[in-house]
């Protein structure tokens, strides 16, 4: 799906990659992302601009969620690298085509590896959807672009092809274990508080919502107009609103989620 009119850097040049690189990228994500924001959005749904930035955050997320710490094949992570005929991954290829993410890839590949403009893709979406945005100056002082393009770091190196990333994201029905083994255990082995970075890393939760096709689960976890904003809102909604169990989604045994029980939630102004 991603390809190179000439040949694609395997490797970004750390020495010949700077600010004006990684701001041409954002450019070309966030022109984007405004023309699915251009189309209207019935009352009650998600907005088309907040389903291409949650597509892009699962895609740079399932990226990143493959790494293993004692793996004496390929530690994984952030190569750009995604079967996506795995259950875990359905749905991706098409939210990247949607969004139109190749072309924009396409434009750049002579000199950022699909690895790390992976992750500036998942930046940009971010940036553009926090309160911090600043449409006259994105990259401001203060603003959530300024400090993800300020730290940073490129060269991470693509990787062209990973059957043994098959069956490593975590499994929602497993709760706290699967959450454990990915991101305390694995990706977060080396942080002093895996468990607080795992907390943290959830929050992107609060762009797009699940489907029935793509997941098994259905629905959304804050209202509808907020699941386009980069903001708390995600653990807003989980301390707010009242939640039960939905079990057997869709008829389905193996997918149980969530949902709201609740008559009204407390203002969150």
């Amino acid at each position: 799906m991603f390809t190179c009119p000439t040949k694609a850097i395997m490797k970004t040049d750390v020495d010949h990659f700077g600010d004006d690189q990684y701001a041409a990228v954002v450019k070309d994500i966030l022109a984007q992302y405004e023309e699915h924001m251009k189309e209207k959005t019935p009352a009650g749904e998600v907005s088309k601009g907040a389903r291409m930035a949650g597509s892009l955050l699962r895609f740079a997320g399932h990226d990143l969620m493959d790494y293993r710490v004692h793996d004496k094949v390929n530690t994984g992570g952030s190569d750009g690298c995604m079967d996506f005929s795995t259950g875990d991954n359905a749905g991706l290829e098409n939210g990247m085509r949607n969004g139109k993410i190749p072309e924009a890839y396409e434009k750049h590949c002579g000199y950022i590896s699909l690895a790390d403009f992976t992750v500036i893709a998942a930046e940009a979406v971010m940036g553009r959807t926090s309160p911090t945005y600043n449409k006259e100056n994105p990259f401001a002082e203060g603003t959530l672009l300024n400090t993800f393009r300020e730290n940073f770091l490129a060269g991470r190196e693509t990787t062209l092809e990973c059957p043994w990333s098959v069956d490593r994201m975590p499994n929602p029905e497993n709760g706290e274990d699967a959450m454990r083994e990915v991101f305390v255990e694995n990706v977060f082995n080396a942080a002093k508080d895996g468990w607080r970075m795992t907390t943290a890393i959830i929050g992107a939760h609060t762009l797009g919502g699940a489907s029935l096709e793509n997941s098994g689960y259905e629905g959304t976890w804050s209202d509808p107009e907020d699941q386009g904003k980069f903001n708390n809102g995600y653990y807003r909604n989980l301390l707010l609103k009242g939640w039960g169990t939905e079990l057997g989604v869709n008829g389905n045994p193996n997918k149980n989620q969530w949902i709201r029980v609740d008559r009204g939630a407390p203002s969150q102004k």
